[in-house]
C-alpha cells in the first residue's frame, strides 16, 4: 500500500468566503493566506467554507480496498484501468488483490466525513489502515494545524455502537447507555 498527498489547496479561498459570509469583503478584496489560528478554528467548527480546501491523494491499493472507498459520493475517484488491451494483463489474472492506483480528489469536509466511516473498527482492516495513512499524510502536510483528534470514527452517532455491535472494546460497556441516549431501542 502506497499513499501520497499530492496537494492541499484552497485555504485562501476558504478564508475569502468565510469573510464574505460576515460581510468583510468587497470587489477589491484579494485572496490572502489565513492565520494559523483561523484555520484551526475553521477545522474545529467544520463551518461550510472548509469545503474550499481541496485535497488530492494518490494511493496504490488492492482492488478490494478500491471497491470500498469509491462508494463515497463526496469525492472524485480516478481509478487505473485493468483493461487487457491497455495493460497487457489477462482477465483471468485479475483478483481482489490486484493492485490499483487511485487518485482521490476531495474537499476537507468530505475527507473528515470519510474518515468517520472508514476509521470505524467495523470497516475492513486494510481500509482502516489506508485512511490512517491518509490522515498521517495530511498531518505531515499541515503539522502546525491539526492532530488526529479531527479524524476519528463517528462513535457517538454510530448505529453499531448503539446496538452494541461496535468492535472497539472501549465502547462496548457503555453501549446500552448510548443506545438510550440516542433514543434507539436495543
Amino acid at each position: 500500500m502506497k499513499i501520497k498527498l499530492v496537494s492541499v489547496d484552497g485555504w485562501d479561498k476558504a478564508y475569502f468566503v468565510a469573510r464574505n459570509c460576515i460581510g468583510r469583503t468587497d470587489e477589491n478584496t484579494k485572496l490572502v493566506k489565513p492565520p494559523l489560528e483561523w484555520k484551526q478554528r475553521l477545522l474545529l467548527s467544520n463551518h461550510s467554507p472548509i469545503r474550499q480546501v481541496m485535497l488530492l491523494f494518490w494511493v496504490e491499493i488492492p482492488n478490494k480496498t478500491q471497491n470500498h472507498i469509491v462508494r463515497h459520493k463526496t469525492a472524485d475517484f480516478y481509478v487505473s484501468t485493468l483493461r487487457s488491451d491497455l495493460t497487457g494483463a489477462k482477465d483471468t489474472d485479475i483478483t481482489r488483490l490486484t493492485t490499483r492506483q487511485v487518485a482521490i480528489s476531495c474537499n476537507l469536509e468530505s475527507f473528515i466525513s470519510m474518515c468517520k466511516k472508514r476509521l470505524c473498527r467495523k470497516s475492513e482492516l486494510e481500509t482502516q489502515k489506508l485512511f490512517e495513512k491518509m490522515v498521517d499524510a495530511f498531518i505531515d502536510a499541515e503539522p502546525d494545524l491539526v492532530g488526529k483528534e479531527f479524524f476519528k470514527p463517528n462513535c457517538l452517532a454510530c448505529k453499531e455502537l448503539a446496538f452494541g455491535n461496535c468492535l472497539d472494546q472501549r465502547h462496548r460497556p457503555e453501549s446500552l447507555k448510548t443506545a438510550l441516549f440516542l433514543g434507539v431501542e436495543k
